[in-house]
């Protein structure tokens, strides 16, 4: 494993996919992508204002990716964010919603904000200046978690184009 792009949202559960990786020793010890939405930077904007994890978003918080509408980071995860996140990327709501629709061309049933990973990693492939950013290359070995299904069924038909009676 040489990456791994998260979603993060309050960060609670990416924090604890890092401690783990990092507690099993892994050599060499991947490079951690944080994702978040454009409106919903709290883990971005406190990382850039060099802050205590405490300071609320500039965003409106109101991405379709819901699960990541956090204003602060948790406590408990962010000194792992801030000390092991190697790139922090926010997205804006196209890039979830194109990461839906691919993945269900695939049968995979992916939310909006679970499927943040795979929506950073479709960015990365239509943007070279992204992809060296993120230092992904096509060798890259990335590990992608998919947190949710369609928490949001009347949302998830609306993406997929699915017409609901």
């Amino acid at each position: 494993l040489k990456n791994l792009l998260g979603s993060s949202g309050i960060n609670a559960e990416y924090g604890g996919g890092i401690a783990y990786a990092l507690s099993a020793n892994m050599e060499p010890v991947p490079r951690f992508i944080c994702v978040e939405p454009c409106d919903a930077a709290c883990i971005l904007e406190n990382i850039e204002e060099n802050t205590d994890g405490t300071k609320l978003c500039r965003g409106a918080t109101e991405s379709v990716m819901a699960g990541l509408n956090c204003g602060t980071p948790a406590k408990t995860a962010w000194p792992l964010l801030r000390d092991c996140c190697s790139a922090f990327l926010t997205l804006g709501d196209g890039w979830p919603i194109a990461a839906v629709r691919e993945l269900h061309e695939q049968k995979i049933v992916a939310g909006e904000s679970g499927c943040a990973g795979y929506a950073a990693l479709i960015a990365a492939r239509q943007n070279e200046n992204l992809r060296q950013d993120l230092q992904l290359s096509d060798q890259a070995v990335i590990l992608l978690i998919n947190t949710e299904g369609a928490t949001d069924a009347v949302l998830y038909n609306q993406i997929i184009g699915k017409q609901t009676t």
